[in-house]
């Protein structure tokens, strides 16, 4: 394998890596959402903000 060929392969890698940490942190999110019941929210400004099950904000 050439040099160019090592830096494709390396390429796939770091994106599938990228990939993988990115599904893996949406699970937890999600899993995070079910045990404390709070579903974050990202405002059109860039504040964060949060929901609770009843609907109400913070």
């Amino acid at each position: 394998m050439g040099p160019a060929g090592l830096v494709a392969h390396l390429c796939w890698v770091l994106l599938h890596l990228v990939q993988e940490v990115a599904r893996h942190a949406g699970h937890l999110d999600v899993l995070r959402e079910q045990l404390d019941g709070m579903t974050v929210l990202l405002s059109a400004g860039g504040g964060i903000r949060t929901r609770t099950p009843e609907g109400t904000r913070s």
